[in-house]
């Protein structure tokens, strides 16, 4: 990542707690001065969005036919 960014915020969510886990500990191991948001409900990604802005979005998006 460039050195301008400050900080980086990113979101992660997928229902399955064993796939954020691993993308969460991936992160931090590899990006300095990052601070993750992680949900298993995507109900409540919205709700987070309206509360502050992220850098980067990580969703495991399902479509149903």
């Amino acid at each position: 990542m460039n050195s301008y960014v400050d900080h980086h915020k990113i979101l992660i969510c997928d229902d399955s707690l064993t796939n954020v886990l691993i993308l969460s500990k991936l992160i931090e191991t590899e990006v300095s001065n990052t601070s993750i948001t992680s949900l298993t409900d995507p109900r409540k990604v919205l709700p987070q969005l309206e509360q502050q802005d992220f850098d980067l979005i990580l969703l495991d998006v399902k479509c149903q036919d």
